[in-house]
């Protein structure tokens, strides 16, 4: 879509509506062309192609219209960030690493009713005492019977389930800390391949 400048005042953006509501004793064609503009001053603007820059350290900004050999042109400037917008960049970051972490922890878990999850540290201790020679459990005991596993058994799978568990959530906030390790956190932090599988 072309921008178009009022040039007496340098207006920039200049919009078809600016240009009715300021020449309302002049009659305009239902579509206004760009001589129709040029009439009263209004003239495009080529907008020229955005620089490349590096979006982790530098900011692109729109410069406004200059006159060239009789055609406006807006450029762009290219600038280092601030030491603020890089804080508040990596803050966003880390914010959002934090996140995506979370979202994997909960992926772990995700077969398991909460209320069940929250038995998971008692059915730890239970499984701990019946491997050092305890014969009850409240929770593992019916659960054993249920499986028709032995007591042991029972321990042993929940013993291993806890493990793999926590094996699996330590190397998730392990990815999580390399990630925030990083200057600049990588802008694909959410590919698998800066987590474990």
């Amino acid at each position: 879509m072309t921008q178009y400048i009022k040039a007496d005042g340098l207006v920039f953006p200049y919009s078809d509506r600016d240009l009715k509501r300021d020449n309302r004793n002049v009659s305009f064609p239902a579509v206004v062309t760009d001589e129709n503009r040029a009439s009263v001053g209004v003239y495009p603007v080529t907008i020229a192609d955005k620089p490349a820059y590096d979006a982790a350290t530098q900011v692109v900004e729109q410069s406004g219209p200059q006159e060239v050999n009789g055609a406006w042109i807006a450029g762009w400037t290219v600038r280092d960030k601030t030491a603020d917008e890089l804080a508040s960049d990596r803050a966003r970051d880390a914010a959002r690493v934090q996140a995506e972490m979370s979202r994997r922890l909960r992926l772990l878990a995700v077969d398991y009713e909460d209320a069940e999850r929250e038995t998971w540290a008692t059915q730890v201790k239970e499984a701990e005492a019946i491997k050092a020679g305890a014969t009850t459990a409240p929770i593992l005991a019916p659960l054993a019977a249920v499986k028709g596993r032995t007591l042991d058994q029972q321990a042993d799978r929940v013993i291993y389930l806890a493990g793999a568990f926590a094996a699996a959530s330590g190397a998730i906030m392990a990815a999580r800390d390399t990630l925030l390790a990083l200057d600049p956190i990588p802008a694909d932090f959410t590919d698998d391949l800066h987590w474990p599988e």
